[in-house]
């Protein structure tokens, strides 16, 4: 049947209406690819049945990928998941005919999870149509605020407990804030005080104008600053505090605040102002310490020189023997006092810092000789055998502080023969190296007392000894192994001591060493044609062998050890040019067996006898190849005992200078010299006149600088002898008068003779013009030497070789 009318234009509606649905979809479509929101269909088991192209864009997946999913994959929490259902049993019951809305936490394709907006409605059909906003950025920003917003509170707290003042300004400085603290030390309340500039409030006349300047400086151009200053309270009490600010820098880059935290260091400022006050006094008390020092040392020496020099004077006056005693007690006792003067100045340097550690070039060999000479005289009244014996290998040219080293070893030494009533003191010598640094160790070894067990830990603590009962046997200052230990420290070594009750005491010093290859060694003086000598040694000494035997390694002689003159064979070895005892108890025989030897013999075999107990201390040479060694060993002994073989004509001179005696000679050498002795004390004029006088010198006494200054104006002189503290005029200023006049006395020789013994005094006194020095109470030898030095400078009198070498060694050392 044909189509009417009427289903014709129902056909063109319905096309009409197709169409129209169509373009209404395709926009529709259009609208859902323009939204950033994630727009999807699902079922009742919340599985996908469409989405916009949004979802590609926030979470990754396409539809191929969503088409396998539903919503629960996506959720990341179970919490959430179990909201959602919640929420969809709500919409199904018809509880809720507005869409559930609910935050979830999805993951994204890339492993990531975001937080999204879910909002979920039925679509009439058992499904679901919902949306997805991304707030992950809102999230942020949230939780950033959460984080700022606990940070702002735990600053404010911080801020409200401190006991700093907290000031928080704007960027000009005005106050907006301050916490409690700031209140309560200044009497400022927040409320009054809004707007005001802190500096107008808090400074006042006490308020450095240096650091007001600072602080606004740097204000206004926005940098940090942190300063002391006194400020002031609202009643006008003064207080410092510390200022430490930062200013605060907003979101665009510019200066928003500026916080200022306070530091109250009222306390801290007057405890500092109190240590430097007690520092100053310390360092005055210090100083006036050291005046008092050198004050009492001039003051006790002065007086100790004329009972000294007196002393000295008189032993040479042909007194009687009980006469003699008595004197010999005056000079011994005088020396006793002087050692224990020195130890208490040097104890006192030290203790006031006052120490420099000299670094110069010496003898190591001649300073620990004139060391052993000092002390010998005591150990030979004791009968105590004194021994230096130095390993072949050890230099002997050093660099260090000669002085110091010789003031160690006279200290142990005088210690060592103190407690020592029989038996020996040896002094051992070597080197190791330590640490790529060589190790120079000195060993004073005693046969004395020795020290209980629980006193050697204090041994080296200034005012302890071994000996503290009431009897004070021993005596003694207690400083001598205080001084040591702090010499060592000074130098960057170590002393130590070991020790056994009743049988005796080592000491063990160990100081860095340097060599000097500069100054000449003392093999270099051994005579030339005996370096290739062989000597014989007769005895056995359990302690002087081994320190013969380095001896003659030291000067490269070969030896041959024979325990008794009976072992020796029947004709001396035609290399053998030396026999050496050391037992003097086989004189006599060996003496015998030289004298049948000689005859047959060509030449002359020296015969050397050591006796450590020799009274008369020194050489005695009988000019038939015969010498006695009398005294404490040292190495010098077999260099000079062979140079007199060689030159028998030095014999006299040697004992003259062993014996402190002085020879025609040097006395008329002298009778036409002219000294001017400055010195206010009356009794040192008179023994300074009587020794210049023993020796030849004319003299005349000043009692002041200026008087001398006077004297020389109208009369010759040769020599000056100055004493430092005088009245009218110091021995100083007289010098740099002297030296700086254009008269003809302005280059006459000065030497300071002083009783002031504080270190530096010497380059003192020398950089004020003088040329030497000689310290009270003067001992007469030094005094001879420093006449021969600058009265007969260019004299011609031919020395002996011995006195070439000791000159040469002096200059030296």
């Amino acid at each position: 049947m044909a189509a009417g009318p009427n289903d014709e234009l129902q056909t063109q509606i319905q096309y009409a209406l197709v169409e129209k649905l169509s373009l209404a979809q395709k926009r529709q479509t259009k609208l859902l690819e323009l939204l950033d929101e994630c727009i999807f269909e699902c079922n009742e088991r919340l599985q996908f049945t469409f989405t916009n192209p949004a979802w590609q864009a926030r979470l990754g997946y396409d539809n191929d990928a969503l088409a396998s999913m539903n919503l629960y994959n996506l959720i990341s929490s179970s919490t959430q998941r179990s909201l959602l259902e919640v929420s969809l049993n709500k919409l199904v019951n018809r509880k809720h005919t507005k869409p559930a809305i609910i935050e979830v936490q999805l993951g994204l394709k890339s492993g990531q999870h975001h937080w999204f907006e879910l909002r979920i409605v039925q679509d009439g059909s058992g499904g679901y149509i919902g949306s997805l906003f991304e707030i992950q950025q809102h999230k942020d920003i949230q939780a950033q605020l959460l984080h700022q917003q606990n940070y702002v509170k735990r600053l404010s707290l911080v801020a409200s407990h401190t006991q700093n003042l907290v000031v928080i300004t704007d960027r000009d400085g005005r106050i907006e804030w301050v916490n409690k603290s700031f209140e309560e030390r200044t009497g400022y309340i927040l409320k009054n005080i809004i707007g005001q500039k802190p500096g107008q409030l808090l400074q006042g006349k006490q308020s450095d104008i240096t650091a007001i300047k600072a602080m606004s400086e740097a204000l206004e151009q926005g940098r940090c600053f942190q300063i002391d200053i006194v400020n002031y309270t609202q009643a006008g009490e003064p207080y410092w505090v510390n200022i430490n600010t930062s200013p605060v820098i907003d979101s665009t880059g510019n200066i928003s605040h500026f916080i200022a935290v306070q530091t109250d260091i009222t306390e801290s400022r007057a405890a500092l102002t109190a240590l430097k006050e007690a520092k100053l006094q310390a360092e005055q008390l210090s100083e006036a310490k050291s005046r008092f020092m050198a004050n009492i040392s001039h003051e006790i020496r002065t007086p100790l020189n004329a009972v000294i020099g007196s002393a000295d004077i008189l032993l040479d006056s042909g007194l009687t023997r009980e006469q003699t005693r008595f004197t010999e007690m005056i000079s011994t006792s005088s020396d006793a006092l002087l050692s224990i003067l020195d130890d208490v100045l040097t104890y006192s340097r030290f203790e006031a810092g006052k120490i420099n550690i000299a670094n110069e070039p010496f003898k190591l060999d001649r300073c620990l000789e004139e060391a052993i000479d000092i002390v010998s005289g005591t150990a030979l009244e004791k009968s105590l055998s004194v021994i230096l014996n130095i390993m072949p290998k050890v230099p002997l040219s050093i660099i260090g502080d000669k002085a110091r080293i010789r003031q160690i070893l006279i200290n142990l030494l005088a210690n060592a023969v103190k407690f020592t009533h029989q038996g020996e003191v040896v002094v051992k010598v070597d080197y190791f190296t330590r640490h790529d640094q060589l190790t120079l160790q000195l060993v004073v070894q005693d046969t004395g007392i020795g020290i209980a067990e629980d006193k050697i830990d204090n041994m080296f603590e200034a005012f302890m000894q071994s000996d503290t009962s009431s009897t004070r046997e021993y005596g003694g200052s207690g400083l001598g192994l205080a001084i040591c230990r702090q010499i060592c420290e000074a130098m960057d070594g170590e002393i130590s001591v070991e020790s056994t009750l009743d049988v005796g005491s080592q000491f063990i010093v160990e100081i860095p060493l340097r060599v000097e290859p500069k100054v000449c060694d003392s093999k270099a003086r051994t005579i030339q044609h005996r370096q290739h000598s062989h000597c014989w040694v007769v005895g056995q000494h359990q302690s002087l062998n081994p320190a013969v035997y380095n001896m003659l390694q030291h000067y490269d002689l070969t030896y041959s050890w024979f325990e008794h003159h009976t072992d020796l064979p029947d004709q001396v070895a035609n290399n053998v040019d030396i026999i050496l005892l050391t037992d003097p108890n086989q004189l006599s025989h060996c003496r015998e067996y030289l004298s049948v030897s000689n005859q047959q013999l060509q030449r002359k075999v020296c015969l050397f006898t050591i006796d450590l107990q020799g009274k008369e201390r020194g050489f005695s040479h009988d000019n038939q190849n015969e010498i006695l060694l009398s005294g404490p060993f040292k190495l010098s002994h077999l260099n000079w005992a062979l140079e007199l073989i060689d030159d028998p004509s030095v014999n006299q001179e040697l004992i003259s200078q062993c014996h402190g005696g002085l020879t025609t000679t040097l006395f008329e050498q002298y009778q036409d010299k002219h000294v001017l002795i400055v010195e206010d004390n009356m009794n040192n004029q008179v023994v300074l006149s009587q020794l210049l006088a023993e020796v030849g010198c004319q003299t005349h006494c000043a009692a002041h600088g200026q008087a001398a200054i006077e004297y020389l104006t109208t009369h010759n002189t040769d020599l000056i002898l100055m004493d430092i503290q005088m009245p009218v005029m110091d021995g100083v200023t007289a010098t740099e008068t002297i030296r700086s006049s254009r008269q003809r006395y302005s280059q006459t020789p000065i030497i300071a003779v002083t009783a002031n013994a504080i270190h530096g005094d010497k380059k003192r006194f020398i950089q004020a013009g003088m040329n030497d020095y000689l310290a009270k109470p003067i001992n007469r030898d030094k005094l001879y030497q420093l006449l021969e030095r600058y009265l007969n400078p260019n004299h011609t009198i031919k020395r002996s070789k011995l006195d070439r070498i000791q000159h040469t060694l002096q200059q030296l050392s």
